[in-house]
């Protein structure tokens, strides 16, 4: 692994606050308008790249968390909708800790 540059991080924080709020606009979309498979597999490239950011940074709740959520984009249509507010209720709770990201592991 390459070294960790801590001028860069307030950078790729702020990159990365962007792209979790594109992760969430499309989590958002997918609940409140049902299971589209073209967003869940856009949410779902999201959140392994922002994984792959995180797992370089060694944001180990982070990235667990995304995995988590990219887990649960993975189900069909026909998979979410049985369980839909089980899901519903999950993806919100990782999006909760996401969004601690900078504060919570930037130390």
């Amino acid at each position: 692994m390459g070294e960790r540059n801590e001028a860069s991080l307030p950078e790729f924080n702020h990159s990365f606050s962007q792209a979790v709020g594109a992760l969430e606009g499309a989590v958002e979309h997918l609940i409140v308008s049902g299971w589209d498979e073209l967003i869940c597999c856009h949410a779902q490239e999201l959140a392994r790249a922002l994984a792959s950011a995180a797992k370089a940074e060694r944001r180990d709740e982070t990235e667990r968390a995304l995995r988590a959520l990219a887990s649960l984009l993975d189900l069909s249509p026909e998979q979410e909708r049985p369980i839909q507010d089980a899901v519903h209720t999950k993806l919100r709770n990782l999006l909760g800790v996401i969004r601690k990201f900078p504060a919570a592991e930037s130390a």
